[in-house]
């Protein structure tokens, strides 16, 4: 008897694990994850690291959050939501009254980019942004997990 109530605490401790699987890849494919910042260039000239050195961007369902992290812990981030469709991806970062844009990017004080992808994989990411001064920007994230 005292077997029985171990299997029936055994079987609901697995129907709870089991219950707490999520869907691979969280629906949105390749982009799912972490990704850091390899390269970043302004009208085909490389940007200077400092301006782009430790930034990360992660997706997880429909949001993105973008942190550059600088000497001396500080951090910087950015929460807003993206859509993925076909080869754009649009972001936006005005998600409430108080905002935060992560303008080393070169994106604009209103929050809303549209990106066109260059190359998605499971490994590599490559987008390109044309700001609205006409200057193109291209980064070049590898994917941290």
């Amino acid at each position: 008897m005292k077997n029985k109530g171990y299997i029936i605490v055994f079987v609901g401790l697995l129907c709870l694990l089991m219950g707490a699987c999520t869907q691979y890849k969280g629906r949105i494919g390749d982009l799912f994850g972490s990704w850091v910042l390899r390269e970043m260039t302004i009208d085909g000239a490389s940007a200077d690291a400092l301006q782009y050195e430790n930034t990360y961007w992660s997706f997880q369902n429909s949001i993105i959050h973008v942190v550059r992290e600088e000497p001396g812990l500080h951090v910087y981030g950015a929460y807003g939501s993206f859509v993925h469709t076909g080869d754009e991806l649009m972001f936006d970062f005005a998600i409430d009254d108080i905002f935060y844009v992560p303008e080393w990017l070169g994106f604009p004080a209103d929050g809303k980019v549209t990106l066109n992808i260059a190359k998605l994989d499971s490994h590599w990411l490559e987008a390109v942004y044309i700001a609205p001064d006409g200057k193109n920007y291209h980064y070049k994230f590898e994917k941290t997990w």
